[in-house]
C-alpha cells in the first residue's frame, strides 16, 4: 500500500475500519503522497469516506 502510494503519488482502495464502539465501517481510503520541492515524500495524507450508506442502499435494491 505505502510502496504503491510512493511510486504513483496516490492510491485509492476500499477497506473496513473499526469504530470506537466496535462496529465495522466500510470506507474508501485515498492516500496521497505530499512532496517537498526536492521531490522527497514528507507526508502521506489519508482521506476516508464512510460508504456504509451506499452499501446498505445497494443491498436493498
Amino acid at each position: 500500500m505505502h510502496k504503491s502510494t510512493l511510486a504513483t503519488g496516490k492510491t485509492t482502495f476500499e477497506t473496513v475500519r473499526k469504530h470506537k464502539n466496535g462496529s465495522l465501517i466500510p470506507v474508501i481510503m485515498t492516500l496521497t503522497a505530499i512532496q517537498d520541492p526536492e521531490s522527497n515524500t514528507t507526508t502521506i495524507n489519508a482521506i476516508l469516506v464512510d460508504t456504509s450508506d451506499l452499501k446498505s442502499f445497494g443491498s436493498n435494491s
